[in-house]
C-alpha cells in the first residue's frame, strides 16, 4: 500500500476508534464538545471566558493527560492576552509539579515554556531552552518544532559556513534518533545552493550519504534530495546517475489523479530522461518516443502539448522529418489551443539542453 495513503487510512481508523470511545462515554463526549466551544472563544479573543472554559474542563476532565492540557490552555490564553508572568507561572509550576504523563507531553511543556520566554522578550533564555529541549527530546515533534524555531535564528549568527558545521555536529549527535534527517540535509542544501564546483561535490557527498541511510517512506526530505542529488548529478556530467535517480524518483509515486507529473517536480522527472536521450546520449529518437510515451504514462497532466512538440524536435534531430510533421500534425488535432501550434507555423528555434521544459 502507497505510504501516504497508509498514514490516510491510519488517521481515519483512528478517528472512527475516537468517535466509538466518545460514544460510549456521553461525559467525554460533552467533554469534548465544551473543548471545541472554549478554543473557539480564545480564536475569537474573548479570553476571560475562554480561560474560565479551561479552567472549568480543567476540574472535569477524566484523565491526567486532559488536566495537564487543559492547564496548557490556560497558559494559551495568558500568552495570547500578553500577559506572560502568568502564562510562564502555569508552565513552570506543571514542570515542576512532574505532573506529565510521558516524555512527549513534558517535551510540550518545556517548548511551550520556551515559546512564551521568547514571546516575552528573553530570547536568550528561550534559545537556550528550545535548544535543551532538541537535545533531550529529539525523537518527539516537540524537538522538532524546536529546531525549526532555532534554525532561522542560528544561521543568522552563525553565517552559513559555521551553521552548515552546527548541522554537521547535530547529525553526528543525533544520527539514530527522527530528526537525524533534518541536519544532513540542511548541510548538503546549502552546499547545493553554492552552484560552485566545491560546492557540488560536498552537496554529493552527503546527499548520497542520505540516500543510503534513508528511503522514500522514512523521510520527509527523501524527495528533495533526490531532485537535487540529480542536479547535482547533471551538474557534474554524471549522466547516467542522474538517469538511474530520476528513475528511482519517479517509481516512488503511481500514475494517477493527480498525476506525480502535475506535482512539485515529478512534472519534469520523467521530461529531464527524456532531455538526457536528446542532448546528452545523443539517442534523439529514443527521446522522441519517451516524450510522445508520457501522454501514456501521465493521462492527466497539463503537459501533454509541451511532449508532443518536444517530441516533433527530437524526431527532427534524429533526421526523422516525416515522424516529426506526423507528431505535431496530432498536436493541432488533439490540442488546437496550444501555443506550441503558432510556434511550429512561425519556425520557432529548436529548444536546446538549456531550454527549460516545459
Amino acid at each position: 500500500m502507497n505510504w501516504h495513503l497508509l498514514r490516510i487510512v491510519s488517521a481515519g481508523l483512528v478517528g472512527v476508534l475516537l468517535l466509538v470511545g466518545c460514544a460510549s462515554n456521553p461525559a467525554l463526549v460533552q467533554w469534548t464538545s465544551d473543548v471545541l466551544v472554549a478554543e473557539r472563544k480564545l480564536q475569537h479573543r474573548e479570553y476571560a471566558a475562554a480561560l474560565a472554559d479551561f479552567e472549568r474542563l480543567e476540574k472535569n476532565a477524566l484523565f491526567r493527560t486532559d488536566v495537564v492540557e487543559m492547564r496548557m490552555r490556560q497558559a494559551e490564553v495568558y500568552r495570547r492576552a500578553n500577559n506572560f508572568p502568568s502564562a510562564l507561572k502555569i508552565m513552570v509550576d506543571l514542570e515542576n509539579e512532574k505532573a506529565w504523563v510521558d516524555r512527549e507531553q513534558l517535551a510540550k511543556i518545556l517548548y511551550s515554556k520556551g515559546r512564551i520566554l521568547d514571546d516575552a522578550g528573553a530570547s536568550e533564555r528561550a534559545e537556550a531552552l528550545l535548544t535543551r529541549v532538541l537535545n533531550t527530546f529529539p525523537n518527539t515533534a516537540f524537538g522538532w518544532r524546536s529546531w525549526v524555531f532555532l534554525k532561522p535564528r542560528l544561521e543568522r549568527r552563525l553565517g552559513e559556513d559555521a551553521f552548515i558545521e552546527l548541522c554537521r555536529k547535530m547529525f553526528k549527535r543525533h544520527r539514530n534518533t527522527s530528526i537525524a534527517d533534518n541536519f544532513i540535509f540542511e548541510a548538503a542544501h546549502r552546499y547545493f545552493l553554492r552552484k560552485t564546483p566545491e560546492g557540488n561535490v560536498r552537496a554529493r557527498k552527503l546527499y548520497e550519504r542520505f540516500m543510503t541511510i534513508w528511503i522514500f517512506e522514512t523521510s520527509g526530505f527523501w524527495d528533495d534530495v533526490a531532485w537535487e542529488l540529480s542536479l547535482v548529478y547533471h551538474r557534474l556530467g554524471l549522466y547516467r546517475d542522474e538517469e538511474s535517480l530520476l528513475e528511482r524518483f519517479l517509481a516512488t509515486r503511481e500514475p494517477g489523479w493527480p498525476s506525480p507529473s502535475d506535482l512539485k517536480n515529478y512534472k519534469y522527472a520523467y521530461m529531464r530522461i527524456a532531455k538526457l536521450y536528446m542532448f546528452e546520449f545523443e539517442k534523439p529518437e529514443r527521446a522522441a518516443r519517451l516524450f510522445q510515451q508520457y501522454e501514456e504514462a501521465f493521462p492527466y497532466s497539463i503537459f501533454r502539448d509541451d511532449m508532443l512538440w518536444w517530441s516533433g524536435h527530437a524526431w527532427l534531430k534524429a533526421g526523422k522529418q516525416s515522424n516529426a510533421e506526423q507528431t505535431w500534425e496530432r498536436l493541432k488535432k488533439q490540442y488546437p489551443e496550444s501555443k506550441y501550434i503558432r510556434r511550429i507555423q512561425a519556425g520557432y528555434p529548436a529548444p536546446t539542453m538549456e531550454t527549460p521544459i516545459p
